[in-house]
Parts: C-alpha cells; sequence; structure tokens
C-alpha cells in the first residue's frame, strides 16, 4: 500500500501526506502513524544490512543471495520493498523467500541429528544498538 501510495505521490519522499489518514476501504486506512511506523522499520533493515557489510568490507556484489524467512516472507512483493527502501535495489535478483524456514529447520534439525558446532563457531554477534554506521545510516535511510 506505501508503494502504491508514494507511486500515486499521496506520500512524498519524506513519508509526508497531505491527509492524517487515507482510507483504502470503508474500514481500512493507512494513517501518517503507519507510515512513520513503516519507515522506521524500513530504515532499520536497509541500514542494517549496510553496517554489516561494512562491518565486513564487503559490498552488495559480494551477497549471492538474501534470504528473506518468517512469515513476512511469504506476502512479500520484492518490487514495493524496493521501491520503498526497504531492500536494496542491488539484490533484487539475489533475494531468495523461504516460508516457515524457522519451523522447517527446527525439525530437520531435530529428525537429522546435525551438529550446528560448525555453524555455530562462524557466527559472530554484531551489536548494531551501539554501532555509530548504523544511527547514522538510519537517520539517512528515513525518507522513501
Amino acid at each position: 500500500i506505501i508503494s502504491v501510495l508514494l507511486e500515486k505521490r499521496v506520500i512524498d519522499k519524506t513519508g509526508y501526506m497531505d491527509c492524517e489518514e487515507f482510507f483504502i476501504t470503508d474500514n481500512i486506512k493507512i494513517t501518517q502513524k503507519d507510515i512513520r511506523q513503516f519507515q522506521l522499520a524500513k530504515s532499520a533493515v536497509y541500514s542494517g544490512v549496510s553496517a554489516l557489510l561494512r562491518e565486513k568490507a564487503a559490498s552488495f556484489e559480494d551477497i549471492e543471495n538474501l534470504f528473506i524467512s518468517g512469515g513476512f516472507s511469504a506476502k512479500i512483493n520484492i518490487e514495493n520493498a524496493i521501491r520503498t527502501g526497504l531492500l536494496p535495489k542491488e539484490l533484487k535478483d539475489k533475494v531468495i523467500v523461504l516460508n516457515n524456514s524457522s519451523l522447517l529447520g527446527t525439525v530437520k534439525y531435530a529428525c537429522e541429528k546435525n551438529d550446528l558446532s560448525v555453524y555455530l563457531k562462524n557466527a559472530e554477534y554484531i551489536d548494531l544498538s551501539t554501532n555509530e554506521f548504523f544511527s547514522q545510516k538510519f537517520i539517512e535511510n528515513m525518507e522513501f
């Protein structure tokens, strides 16, 4: 919906809308607050990806695939996600949607009794809440 409202110029690049609420149907509306909440979420996602790439001295070209999972992934429209700035346009052809990957991965692990230590020793925690680059990008990526 936000992508279409941007396309139709109901919302400008800052997220501003002339009216406080926009009715999609008689019973469904999107408000200025809804748009602001979306802007916070989309900026966090995009800025997080950018910060993680910077931490590893990598670029969008270095990414082979971007996996999107969870309930959200079943309904995502990649074109709209890119238009709104949720996902980087450089990753458009690299997105792979995995529905229910958490549940399926857990079942697979439980049934096959795989050794996760191989993966865990390569995992690294990066605290974005204290990452200066993330904070800077978060503000920059608020606009559409």
